[in-house]
């Protein structure tokens, strides 16, 4: 009986990833040559930890303590004031230092960032140098790419993600990707498990992939050249999970049960947020042992993104009108940081977000302070440069 190339490849690496067979180490390796496999040699499963090797398993990883212990303050960033990523937009070096000024008044310190380039690398040396116990979950943006195995700005981010999280001691964690399962790009989610692979090989931290909680909760599935893939892919390689929850984005449900009470629907929203929690944790799949498991039996969750508006920003959205408020900006923000303190549930939890992102128009105004970084009423009370008082207006939500 004869084989192709091809089917040798495919019979490799399912060997490998159930056996994790040292004997087809060889057969692998010129695989991933002559199969085209552009996305970086898959590592040694036996090769140590060593920076100086720039080679890493693929095996679990332990969160570091400030995921871990309950007492994070972990905040969404991006460093950007006018247009945004991806145009002229530059942030100067004063910009930055004034927003991680603003942000460790508060007590941030566990910055999510969203990309891996030069800005964001000056980000990590400013913190750095003026901030060094101000720890960083370093992002890797990821568009619909050309194909899995070649793409000009993929690769430019994973490439540019395993510079830094390899020399900056600031560096705690690394995301691959940031909501591709909302890009509406089947080919992107079935590049996933090689992308996260190939980061992991080649970085010394636990890696994730920050997504909506729908992914899982809904069980979704994506379909690309005759094959489905699905998170179940990528999750065997992954050393955290985290998720995305936003309890009143769906406006219609909200408006129709909660818009008379503000208490009703603060606290609903809460017990929206811990069930998308538990429906991430409770989505199954195979681990890298070939063993059935869930998320929650495998992993630490933590939430990745959550959030309240401050002030309408869609004019579209009947519940912004009468709910995105300071008031209940505030008492969202709250309610996350008394649920991540309590202890049930996630450890972390990345508040969304710093501060307002103008160009991202209707979908603005989450921002702990404004475009021009000024405080709101969320943080009122509080450590933070400025911060209002609450009582103007008096405060009479959830106390933190």
């Amino acid at each position: 009986m004869s084989f192709s190339l091809r089917q040798l490849c495919n019979f490799a690496a399912a060997c490998r990833r159930v056996f994790q067979a040292l004997v087809l180490g060889s057969i692998a390796s010129a695989c991933l040559v002559s199969c085209g496999g552009g996305l970086g040699p898959t590592p040694p499963l036996d090769a140590p930890e060593s920076k100086e090797q720039g080679s890493y398993t693929l095996a679990k990883r332990i969160l570091p303590a400030i995921y871990t212990n309950g007492t994070a303050k972990a905040i969404n960033y991006h460093p950007y004031r006018g247009a945004g990523p991806g145009t002229s937009d530059t942030p100067t070096d004063a910009n930055i230092l004034q927003d991680l000024r603003l942000m460790n008044a508060y007590g941030f310190n566990l910055i999510r960032l969203f990309g891996s380039d030069d800005i964001h690398a000056k980000v990590l040396d400013l913190a750095l140098s003026t901030y060094p116990s101000m720890k960083f979950q370093l992002g890797i943006y990821l568009r619909a790419p050309s194909s899995c195995d070649s793409d000009a700005v993929n690769d430019a981010q994973i490439n540019k993600a395993i510079a830094l999280a390899t020399s900056k001691s600031n560096v705690a964690t690394v995301s691959v990707g940031n909501e591709p399962s909302l890009t509406n790009s089947a080919l992107l989610m079935s590049c996933m498990e090689g992308y996260i692979k190939r980061v992991k090989a080649r970085v010394p931290q636990p890696i994730t992939a920050d997504d909506d909680y729908w992914l899982y909760g809904g069980n979704r599935n994506f379909s690309y050249g005759g094959s489905s893939y699905s998170a179940a892919n990528f999750l065997p390689w992954l050393d955290f999970l985290s998720i995305h929850t936003y309890p009143p984005s769906n406006y219609i449900y909200w408006w129709g049960t909660h818009r008379a009470n503000a208490s009703a629907l603060m606290l609903a929203s809460l017990a929206e947020a811990q069930n998308n929690y538990a429906a991430a944790g409770n989505y199954h799949f195979t681990n890298a042992a070939g063993v059935a498991t869930t998320v929650a039996e495998s992993m630490p969750i933590v939430i990745g993104e959550t959030g309240w508006k401050a002030r309408q920003t869609n004019p579209n959205n009947a519940l912004e009108t009468v709910a995105a408020t300071p008031q209940n900006a505030k008492w969202y923000f709250d309610l996350m940081n008394i649920w991540q303190a309590g202890g049930a549930g996630p450890k972390t939890i990345f508040y969304f977000s710093s501060f307002d992102e103008t160009w991202k128009g209707i979908d603005d105004g989450w921002g702990l302070w404004d475009k021009d970084r000024v405080p709101r009423y969320a943080l009122c009370g509080s450590s933070a440069e400025n911060a209002p008082s609450c009582t103007s207006p008096p405060y009479t939500g959830a106390g933190y």
